[in-house]
């Protein structure tokens, strides 16, 4: 396994924690660094996303 395939299963194993501990919507505001957490958080089923691209107008978001 390559650097980025253990990245990418550690990531996963964070995302269905936060899942199964009650989290259920997210804000993304895209950007390179985030790409990892954000692409598994919108592909989790028991998630929903919601994309602002802006980061200053996410956290108003309610």
């Amino acid at each position: 396994m390559d650097h980025i395939e253990n990245l990418t299963k550690y990531i996963g194993q964070f995302v269905d924690e936060l899942a199964r501990t009650g989290l259920t919507d997210v804000v993304i505001s895209p950007g390179s660094r985030s790409t990892p957490i954000a692409m598994l958080m919108v592909e989790h089923p028991n998630i929903k996303d919601w994309v602002i691209i802006d980061e200053r107008s996410a956290a108003f978001l309610r």
